[in-house]
């Protein structure tokens, strides 16, 4: 059941059952917004959690892969290898969502979708950027091995069109 209230969608998920008349100790509201993140979120995002970025394969089904992500205001990105499934995939249907889940808060979860933009200028920065983010050190240093062949890089970006929430 979907309401408008105070601007904002709002949903009632409710475990087992799509019954209007399922157990209320199992439903759970889940705020729906077009495209602002909550300060709560801003927080879970500029820290070092890793989100899990879903597109669609050729035949429609989802393909996932856990990424480091980095925030601008209100849009993310992550770099990633033009050579990558999700980069195929993004080129030809640009539909993306990301879902982030934050380990120290395990009910609370955000899933954020829109179109993917891409920008390969200043990719290696960026990629040094979240390398910093998550480990202290700039890419080249925290995982030399592969940095010496490393790919074309290219940064997806996304400015949600969606995001759905509990607890975040």
């Amino acid at each position: 059941m979907w309401q408008l209230k105070y601007g904002a969608f709002l949903a009632v998920a409710c475990e087992g059952s799509r019954s209007s008349n399922a157990d209320p100790g199992v439903c759970a509201v889940v705020s729906v917004s077009p495209v602002r993140m909550s300060e709560k979120l801003k927080e879970v995002l500029d820290s070092r959690v890793f989100v899990t970025v879903a597109t669609l394969r050729p035949d429609g089904s989802p393909h996932q892969s856990v990424v480091w992500v980095g925030r601008r205001g209100g849009s993310l990105f992550f770099v990633t290898g033009v050579d990558k499934v999700k980069i195929r995939n993004l080129r030809r249907d640009p539909r993306l969502s990301v879902a982030v889940n934050p380990p120290e808060d395990p009910y609370g979860y955000a899933v954020l979708s829109g179109t993917a933009r891409f920008e390969s200028a200043g990719s290696r920065e960026r990629m040094d950027e979240l390398a910093l983010k998550y480990s202290g050190k700039v890419y080249a240093e925290h995982h030399p091995e592969s940095y010496a062949v490393l790919p074309e890089l290219v940064t997806v970006h996304l400015a949600p069109e969606r995001i759905a929430a509990r607890f975040l």
